[in-house]
């Protein structure tokens, strides 16, 4: 599953309603990924057939539901969310609101189909939507969008182990992870004492490619 963090005016009213911008349209963000208008629309057609709730967490921690999402739209500059928070959770949440810690939202979603654009970038056509995070991870000054991975840093792997860790991490599954780890690591290419700058940058654009196209073949 990917994230993207949006650093927006997320208001959280007494009552534990909250109303935010979740998702800009057209936005380059710092995997070279942006959102089509239109993306999210099957997805939230979907949830409304289910009759199911689209999850609220803090930070993506899903065995935490904080709340759920009551109405996700579309818009002119991208994808609005109103949701509510459990009258159990309102206190602490509320909290993070009074004292500035909360700094956005980030959507967790699947991409389902995209388009590579001339220049290399990918651009989102539609997306399943899994979850949608009230996020506290630093925001850059000027910054719509930004990747929760990347403010997290990356840590280069060094062994098979970590590789294949790494994989289950981004979504792959235990089969797949070991499939590629075993076909395709090299731990000689990264070395101890290696310079890590062009190869943190390759494996990053690999593994996202890869994603796409595992997520792709998937019933």
């Amino acid at each position: 599953m990917e994230y993207r963090f949006v650093a927006s005016e997320v208001e959280a009213e007494v009552a534990g309603r909250v109303d935010g911008f979740a998702c800009p349209f057209d936005t380059l963000d710092s995997h070279d990924t942006r959102f089509a208008p239109g993306c999210f629309l099957k997805s939230i057609a979907a949830w409304k057939s289910r009759g199911r709730t689209l999850p609220m967490y803090v930070n993506h921690a899903d065995n935490r539901p904080v709340g759920g999402w009551l109405d996700l739209a579309e818009g002119l500059e991208g994808l609005r969310a109103v949701g509510e928070i459990v009258s159990t959770e309102r206190e602490w949440v509320g909290g993070l609101f009074r004292m500035k810690v909360v700094l956005g939202m980030s959507i967790g979603f699947v991409p389902v189909a995209w388009r590579v654009e001339t220049d290399g970038s990918v651009t989102f056509t539609e997306v399943s939507l899994r979850e949608i995070s009230l996020v506290t991870a630093n925001s850059v000054p000027g910054a719509v969008i930004e990747s929760l991975r990347a403010e997290a840093g990356f840590q280069l792997p060094r062994t098979k182990r970590d590789f294949e860790h790494l994989l289950k991490r981004i979504g792959f599954s235990g089969n797949a992870a070991r499939a590629i780890t075993s076909s395709g690591f090299k731990e000689a290419d990264l070395r101890e004492g290696a310079d890590p700058t062009g190869l943190v940058k390759g494996l990053q654009d690999q593994l996202f490619l890869m994603r796409l196209s595992h997520v792709a073949r998937q019933p």
